[in-house]
């Protein structure tokens, strides 16, 4: 069983859903004005994100980095569009899957990697789905991570998410991403499990 947390700038609640193969807590949504905002100083290129999210909006938005929070500048959006998977690579490459449905109140797994001298990719549920040729992030002044945000407000459940300044290869991918990590993986640095009640 997985405690369901709600998610805004303070943890509000809990309750108890059975949901993916972690035990613990996930970050829920309501898709009005909920999201959590993290500072940092991301990688623009040679890292790879990683998140687990549900839910049931084909057009989702995921996370976002922002200069402010939830301001006009942004670069590294996650986001779902008619149920397919995009991500948004600052000055400007849009890639995303084609006849997909993450939108399907399934939990999904999806990794972004940006590789210099070789672009972006995504995969997701350990699939590659999309790739593109730009390979580094022109957006360097980034002061936040908005988790549920990227112009607009996410609807659903997030967790395990992940922040590498390595390039995490496919079979890395596919051979972590349902384990809990211990936090201390080379090149792992951020990893947010929600597991927190309060703060």
């Amino acid at each position: 069983m997985k405690n369901v947390l709600l998610a805004a700038l303070l943890f509000i609640s809990i309750s108890l859903l059975a949901v993916d193969n972690f035990a613990g807590n996930c970050l829920e949504f309501d898709g009005t004005d909920e999201y959590v905002q993290i500072t940092i100083d991301a990688p623009q290129t040679d890292y790879t994100y990683e998140v687990y999210f549900k839910t049931g909006n084909p057009d989702a938005t995921i996370s976002s980095m922002r200069e402010p929070t939830l301001g006009l500048s942004y670069d590294r959006d996650l986001y779902l569009s008619n149920g397919n998977i995009y991500h948004r690579l600052f000055q400007d490459e849009i890639i995303s899957s084609s006849g997909q449905n993450y939108a399907n109140d399934n939990w999904h797994h999806a990794a972004v990697v940006v590789e210099f001298g070789v672009g972006q990719r995504i995969y997701a549920d350990g699939v590659e789905v999309a790739s593109g040729t730009k390979d580094i992030s022109d957006f360097d002044w980034e002061v936040s991570l908005d988790i549920g945000f990227s112009g607009s407000y996410f609807s659903g459940q997030m967790d395990e998410i992940r922040l590498w300044n390595v390039v995490r290869s496919q079979t890395d991918i596919q051979l972590n991403m349902n384990l809990t990590l211990t936090g201390t993986e080379i090149g792992l640095i951020n990893y947010w499990q929600f597991n927190e009640t309060s703060g």
